[in-house]
């Protein structure tokens, strides 16, 4: 700021009688007869956050990581206490707030819409967290929040991420890095074998990649990339504010892996069909498929399958036909979720773009839509809104069944 108002004082003062005193006209005690700032300029709450370069730094240590991925600069505050400016598009932005293991209302506002920083208006809460933060400040504990821009209203959920050492007979030994929405995405977090960690996310649409490295023998800073892989669509939302991740090993499951899961309502144990084959014969993932296409009433499993397009259907133990899906669709890197015995209507679809259509409800179907396709489809009985996307989600709408009709333009 001293800068600053020594250019004013320059340009404008220069044909005055030297005078020491604050040549920033914006300040609060500007010396209309100044003409050498004397760095002293004093400047009121409304313009020292409505400047936030001038003010807003990370602390060297604490409890709370902050990514900024909106294009606003946004206020932190701690109860009533305002604690940070922080700019837009910031990575991994640290915080230290005291904590007393209870918990304490953290709140965010947009620089752009707050008039008062010290009595901000509630009614223009951008983000809300109420939380109990470490009251240490060690790397392996510091709470994290994602603040994103692609947040589809005020509210926030939490993700808590599990990497198990090891998963239907697969011993995993690689460590993973966790990024949000692509390769080169906000960084979350690394995990060995066995770890956790919990995160806060804005309500909206989401993808995790997961990068799996390994260190040197005897340098632990050397690392060795082995590949991605990465999640299905996350949806975080009202309904779904809290979601468990668990992290599959990498040589678990082929990168291009397509996800079937399936829950078993019916009274009987079924066998699992894709198209006329047991699904055992069919899936990957598994170190011992034997009698992995049963599935006993009341539980479920998830398949790993080569994307595509088949019949999926439930047959009793002595061969007869008990359910029947028809063009059911997998996708690399979705999870299409099926229940067998579940009540289904029968809804006419029309996708009138020139792209294929997914269905949600709000987890995908596993039906989708060619471009401008038209038939029968069935959807759960007690939906009346679908989420319909394409592969990237870069079209993505909700849309009202009408008359048992779904149209997608």
């Amino acid at each position: 700021m001293i800068g600053t108002g020594l250019l004013l004082c320059l340009n404008a003062c220069s044909t005055r009688e030297d005078k020491l005193g604050c040549c920033d006209a914006r300040s609060l005690n500007y010396d209309v007869e100044a003409t050498i700032d004397n760095g002293l300029c004093q400047y009121s709450d409304a313009y020292i956050y409505s400047n936030p370069d001038s003010i807003s730094s990370p602390d060297k240590d604490g409890n709370l990581i902050i990514i900024n991925e909106s294009r606003e600069s946004l206020h932190l505050y701690a109860g009533t206490k305002h604690l940070k400016v922080i700019p837009p598009k910031t990575n991994n932005y640290l915080v230290n707030i005291p904590a007393f293991d209870e918990k304490q209302e953290l709140t965010i506002y947009k620089v752009s819409q707050t008039d008062d920083v010290t009595q901000p208006d509630p009614e223009k809460t951008f983000k809300r967290w109420v939380v109990i933060l470490p009251s240490d400040r060690l790397p392996e504990n510091r709470l994290k929040w994602v603040v994103s821009e692609f947040a589809t209203s005020a509210g926030n959920g939490t993700l808590r991420l599990q990497y198990p050492t090891q998963q239907d007979g697969f011993q995993y030994s690689y460590n993973t890095d966790v990024y949000l929405q692509s390769k080169t995405g906000a960084y979350m977090v690394s995990l060995t074998p066995g770890k956790g960690y919990s995160l806060k996310l804005d309500y909206g649409v989401y993808k995790l990649y997961y990068k799996y490295w390994y260190s040197q023998a005897g340098d632990a800073a050397a690392q060795t990339e082995v590949g991605w892989l990465e999640s299905p669509y996350l949806t975080v939302n009202a309904a779904h504010s809290e979601t468990n991740i668990l992290i599959p090993g990498f040589n678990a499951v082929p990168q291009q892996a397509a996800l079937l899961h399936i829950n078993n309502q019916l009274d009987e144990t079924v066998n699992v069909y894709w198209g006329n084959c047991l699904i055992e014969d069919l899936v990957f993932g598994y170190e011992n498929t034997n009698g992995l296409s049963a599935l006993s009433s009341g539980h479920e499993t998830l398949y790993y399958l080569e994307e595509g397009e088949n019949t999926l259907s439930a047959r009793a133990l002595s061969g007869n036909v008990v359910e029947t899906l028809n063009t059911i669709t997998l996708v690399n890197g979705m999870t299409a979720h099926i229940d067998f015995g579940a009540d289904r209507q029968e809804i006419y679809g029309s996708n009138r773009t020139d792209q294929t259509i997914y269905i949600a409800t709000p987890d995908y179907t596993g039906v989708a839509l060619k471009p401008n396709e038209e038939r029968f489809i069935k959807l759960p009985s007690d939906i009346s809104t679908c989420h319909v996307f394409n592969v990237d989600s870069t079209f993505f709408k909700k849309i009202e069944l009408i008359n048992q009709n779904l149209t997608i333009n």
